[in-house]
């Protein structure tokens, strides 16, 4: 097996054997950092076709990892940095369009809507809560 360090591309990406663990569930955070385009105009996820665009990229990617587990639960989800409310739309439209009942979109109850920047530590605390919570009222059926 080759190591972390010798596994490296030449663009510093390692990748990732999908073989090695098959996770029960796989938490999926659509998108967090898309709303902010740094140094440049926030991307526009109220045009219809960037919106398309977006979901379908996120739908593929989504698609082909459960190709590689599909068996797992995949909980699809934004956290609580700050972020419009479309954003939030847009994630639960892609759970929908996929329509398959091990995806779902959850929701922290401050999703969007927490301190600027990134969580702070009661804020990772309380998304550890709520999703602890949320995925507990799944039953044991989720895990393996």
């Amino acid at each position: 097996m080759t190591s972390f360090a010798t596994s490296r591309s030449a663009k510093g990406v390692t990748p990732w054997d999908f073989d090695l663990y098959t996770p029960d569930v796989v938490l999926f955070a659509v998108g967090q950092n898309d709303p902010h385009n740094e140094g440049h105009e926030d991307f526009d996820i109220t045009d219809p076709d960037y919106r398309a665009k977006w979901k379908n990229a996120y739908k593929s990617i989504i698609l082909d990892i459960r190709g590689k587990y599909p068996n797992a639960t995949f909980v699809l989800l934004l956290t609580v940095l700050c972020h419009g409310e479309e954003w939030d739309k847009a994630v639960d439209e892609i759970a929908n369009e996929l329509n398959d009942e091990k995806i779902t979109h959850f929701m922290f109850t401050r999703t969007g809507k927490a301190t600027p920047g990134h969580p702070r530590l009661p804020e990772q605390y309380e998304m550890a809560e709520e999703l602890t919570a949320y995925l507990s009222n799944m039953g044991d059926k989720i895990w393996g």
